[in-house]
């Protein structure tokens, strides 16, 4: 596999070579988490698929602030290799792998002696309780397997190698299925097997990928990290708008699965969770190619390359909402066959799942654009504007729907809420972008008139 020159490639062939791993590998991840949903509804049935529904915002919690760290810390080693800094970019690269680790350690910790009370907190109700706790002790027990993945995957796109990580994330989603498989079905474990099977399969792609920062082929090594505090600080503010839109989604869904409890009951839960397993795919291919344009951007920057930053922001915006507006057709079209995957042929569930699903899905008109213009300003430095975005989608305005919507629509609204967040979040990546490249052109403009005079 030949490394990619991020400062020198054609920005076409950059941005090809780096989404279609990272859609490769989202999907990928998309499918072991589908896969698990559809095994977990055969074997425990509808309210294993509720019970996991609830457990999620709270590992998407710790997850948020895992991105934060990585995407942060990467931005800060992307620019360093753009300078041709690599000492100085490994020590942030070290120092980023340890924050995240020992987070992960300590909360995973303090999670499992409070588990009681984070179980009641999340919304479960009597039937469900036990089902959550069976869950969240083996993936909380298994965290730094389950985490090790993401952090890995990360730097090794910013050393230059998509492709590695699609094939090692391969590799671990088809043992995830197998396990699955073995565990829930022949052995008949429930959640217990479908946790062990997330967090192998997990955790063999994440040892993997560690262990390529061991070999010779990485620029970036693990080294004396630099143990600053203003860096960390920088770290954290550079990945907030990361961290704002994954614990601004564990809270709308916590809202979600406690709303829909009081008006639909667990079957309510079940049937969203079905909505969100279909949605997980979309959202993963586009966070996927979103998450490609990072490298490009930061690198390019650190090089002084600007043009090509916006070069590459061009692709990322045409190609991810383009795949938003197929998938919404697609999956309008065929709703009631995807429902029926995790249904089993339950005509009522079937009946709330593709009625919830054909609202949801028409967020996607918008969706493209604002991932990946929340993913720009994350690669410009640019955190504020990112995390406007990010919570404008993802929390600020899905709640004022919650709130607006069920009363002028009834419970249609509860579902169109995420649209009526991606609408007025459109125009807010608008008038940002605009923003950003007025100023970018005042400056050039007068820097040029400088060296007239």
């Amino acid at each position: 596999m030949k490394q990619l020159d991020l400062g020198k490639d054609k920005i076409s062939k950059l941005f090809i070579n780096y989404s279609i791993p990272a859609v490769i590998s989202m999907v990928v991840i998309s499918l072991y988490i589908i896969v698990d949903g559809i095994f977990v509804s055969r074997g425990v049935g509808p309210d294993g698929l509720a019970a996991v529904n609830i457990a999620l915002p709270f590992i998407q919690a710790l997850n948020s602030v895992v991105i934060m760290i990585c995407i942060g810390g990467g931005v800060l080693t992307a620019i360093k290799l753009g300078e041709n800094e690599t000492k100085e970019a490994s020590r942030r690269f070290s120092f980023t792998v340890i924050i995240a680790l020992v987070f992960i350690l300590v909360t995973s910790l303090l999670s499992l002696i409070f588990l009681d009370t984070l179980v009641e907190l999340l919304g479960a109700d009597e039937t469900l309780i036990h089902l959550v706790k069976e869950y969240l002790v083996i993936m909380l027990s298994c965290n730094l397997l389950f985490q090790l993945a993401p952090i890995m995957e990360n730097f090794i796109r910013i050393d230059g190698r998509p492709s590695f990580c699609m094939i090692v994330s391969v590799i671990g989603t088809i043992v995830n299925i197998v396990l699955d498989y073995i565990l829930i079905i022949k052995l008949n474990m429930g959640l217990t097997g479908a946790a062990v099977a997330t967090c192998i399969g997990s955790g063999l792609s994440g040892l993997t990928m560690l262990t390529y920062f061991l070999s010779k082929k990485s620029k970036l090594r693990f080294t004396r990290p630099i143990c600053n505090i203003k860096l960390l600080g920088k770290m954290l503010y550079n990945g907030s708008s990361e961290f704002l839109t994954e614990i601004s989604s564990s809270i709308v869904l916590l809202i979600f699965n406690i709303v829909i409890m009081k008006k639909m009951g667990s079957l309510g839960v079940s049937a969203i969770s079905i909505v969100l397993y279909i949605n997980t795919l979309v959202i993963m291919v586009l966070f996927g190619i979103s998450q490609s344009l990072q490298p490009i951007v930061s690198y390019n920057l650190g090089a002084g390359q600007v043009d090509r930053a916006k070069q590459g922001l061009k692709f990322c915006l045409i190609t991810t909402q383009a795949i938003a507006l197929v998938s919404m057709i697609v999956v309008f079209i065929f709703s009631e066959p995807l429902v029926n995957i995790f249904a089993k042929e339950n005509r009522e569930l079937i009946e709330m799942g593709v009625w919830m699903t054909r609202l949801y899905l028409t967020c996607y008109l918008f969706i493209g654009i604002n991932i990946t213009s929340s993913a720009f300003f994350t690669a410009v430095e640019q955190p504020l504007m990112s995390a406007a975005i990010s919570l404008s989608r993802s929390l600020v305005l899905v709640i004022i729907g919650l709130i607006l919507l069920p009363r002028i629509i009834g419970d249609s609204g509860i579902f169109l809420s995420n649209t009526f967040a991606e609408v007025g979040t459109f125009f807010v990546s608008l008038y940002y972008l605009k923003k950003y490249f007025n100023k970018k052109r005042d400056r050039y403009l007068s820097n040029n008139k400088k060296a007239v005079i």
